[in-house]
């Protein structure tokens, strides 16, 4: 699994409790995981690139306008077609190394 999302809202007192409870998701296996300032990104088994987190710059791979950010892993589609070997998620953005036929 990439991972687990979780959803916790925590009031400021003494009596702190989660609202939430943790939900698990199903995701496909990461071959690597790089970690970003507020977002993720993994290369699956089927060298695909997935990523979750903010989304406030991009750096999901997908239109800021469709998505403002996502707690499950999200496939980036413009890579769909290429077979990713690396990838990095730096502060607001993120890069992938794919191989060249």
């Amino acid at each position: 699994d990439l991972g687990t999302a979780i959803t916790v809202g925590i009031s400021i007192g003494s009596n702190a409790e989660p609202t939430e409870m943790p939900t698990v998701i199903a995701a496909p296996s990461p071959r690597s995981i790089s970690a970003g300032n507020k977002h993720t990104c993994a290369i699956d088994d089927n060298f695909l690139a997935w990523c979750w987190g903010s989304n406030d710059s991009g750096q999901l791979g997908i239109r800021r306008s469709l998505v403002g950010s996502s707690l499950i892993p999200v496939k980036v589609s413009v890579f769909e077609d290429n077979v990713i070997l690396r990838v990095a998620a730096g502060g607001d953005h993120s890069c992938a190394i794919d191989s060249v036929s």
